[in-house]
């Protein structure tokens, strides 16, 4: 058949597919489970997980990261469906709290916190309903416009944020030396002798 490529060139490419995916899956499976223990852990109770709990919290992060993953792939009907469906959903509240933040010196965590939520719900809503997708083609848009509205109003209302970025950068620095072996603070490293 004239319309389709040698069975070598199809499988090299199937192979090399399934190998990129294989391989971000991997690294972002990792990177959930270091967010998940090391920053919402925290965030959540207050405190850094202890280091004798870390491969039983790990375990067990990983597992709930990858049945999320399943469930939303179960979900969708193709491949570019699942991804345009988590862009949509998670992405478009990340974006504009990475943007915000970045760029707009009275954003605040909590801000940032509310158009994750909020653009992940109003994505949801859009897509569960079909006259709202049929019109906007895609539930990125009302996402970006209500994680956007979010940010500013929650921000504007939650008390400015107070630590320099100098500040919160030591400050995570010592969040972090509590758990990772061998991280050295700038503060505790030894006088070189010349």
């Amino acid at each position: 058949d004239d319309q389709n490529a040698p069975l070598a060139v199809g499988a090299f490419l199937l192979v090399a597919g399934l190998s990129a995916t294989m391989s971000s899956g991997d690294s972002d499976a990792v990177t959930a489970v270091t967010i998940l223990l090391r920053d919402v852990v925290q965030m959540v109770t207050g405190k850094m997980p202890r280091k004798e709990n870390m491969i039983l919290l790990s375990r067990v992060g990983l597992f709930s990261v990858l049945g999320l993953a399943l469930l939303g792939a179960l979900v969708s009907d193709t491949i570019i469906g699942y991804i345009t469906m988590m862009i949509s959903t998670i992405l478009s509240g990340l974006f504009v709290a990475s943007v915000f933040g970045r760029f707009w010196k009275r954003a605040t965590w909590q801000g940032g916190l509310a158009a994750i939520v909020g653009g992940s719900v109003v994505s949801l809503v859009v897509q569960a309903n079909g006259a709202w997708t049929e019109f906007w083609g895609n539930s990125v848009i009302p996402a970006l416009i209500a994680a956007s509205v979010l940010c500013v109003l929650v921000s504007l209302v939650t008390p400015r944020t107070r630590v320099s970025s100098e500040e919160a950068l030591r400050i995570l620095a010592e969040e972090r030396s509590e758990i990772d072996a061998g991280t050295v603070l700038a503060a505790e490293e030894p006088d070189q002798e010349k």
